[in-house]
């Protein structure tokens, strides 16, 4: 669902979706730079483990 907000200039506001989509399309993104060698393992463990916390 998502919410929208009426402004005081009487136009209306929406928050923008995320721009990477959905957690497990993040998840495979992440692992893609894991496995291209852009990340470490300790960076992808740490941010494996914050996307997770989020679902």
């Amino acid at each position: 669902m998502r919410r929208s907000v009426i402004r005081a200039s009487g136009r209306r506001w929406r928050p923008r979706r995320s721009r990477s989509g959905c957690p497990s399309r993040r998840l495979a993104k992440l692992g893609e730079l894991h496995s291209a060698g852009v990340l470490t393992d300790t960076e992808f463990t740490a941010k494996k483990a914050e996307l997770l916390g989020r679902i």
